[in-house]
């Protein structure tokens, strides 16, 4: 087994803060693309070419270290969660400033970051409106194969949904024809006694 001096040395190094800009500064070239909604214009090929663009950018400005499309994709989604909480912390502090010192500029990353991702950062550090379900289309957005996993997991969902429905409707069924047979069997089973009683009397006599 490798001793942990051994797997350290296979590990890639980590991103530095230049790299990091020029990673931002790649997607917010692509923006369309890479955070646009699917459609005729964004297709999983085009969004896919994107990642590897910025992959081949990346490499040729820094060759030491040879990152994937994968790495850049990855690094990217961690790097935009990693900036929403300084976003949030710079508007909010804006916002709380009413003639006071200015507050503490963005990081260069973090501009870019915030330049990729628009209004869609709000004070809470949060995207969007507060929509759980639309937060997580919109992380997702970039991992095709992510997407497809969770509108089968949706459809799946659904699928169970209306099994369940089927069967309280052929349950309620169930109960309906039971009461009616019950009405239907009840005056029977009376009409029954009430003519057995008149001929049991007429044996005896």
């Amino acid at each position: 087994m490798m001793d942990d001096e051994q797997v350290k040395r296979k590990r890639k190094a980590n991103w530095s803060q230049d790299q990091l800009l020029l990673l931002a500064q790649f997607v917010l070239e692509r923006r369309v693309v890479i955070k646009g909604r699917f459609g005729a214009g964004v297709t999983s090929k085009k969004k896919r070419e994107a990642w590897e663009e910025i992959c081949v950018n990346i490499n040729a400005s820094f060759p030491a270290v040879c990152r994937s499309t994968d790495d850049c994709e990855k690094r990217w989604y961690a790097l935009q969660s990693q900036c929403r909480f300084e976003i949030a912390d710079h508007k909010r502090a804006v916002a709380a400033t009413g003639g006071g010192p200015a507050p503490k500029p963005l990081s260069p990353v973090a501009s870019v970051v915030y330049a990729v991702l628009g209004l869609d950062i709000s004070i809470t550090g949060l995207e969007g409106a507060a929509d759980p379900a639309v937060d997580l289309l919109k992380e997702i957005e970039g991992y095709p194969f992510l997407c497809q996993l969770f509108l089968f997991q949706l459809h799946l969902l659904s699928q169970l949904v209306l099994f369940q429905l089927h069967l309280l409707s052929q349950l309620f069924l169930s109960l309906l024809f039971l009461f009616q047979l019950s009405l239907l069997v009840h005056p029977l089973a009376l009409l029954s006694l009430l003519l057995l009683v008149p001929v049991h009397c007429w044996r005896r006599n």
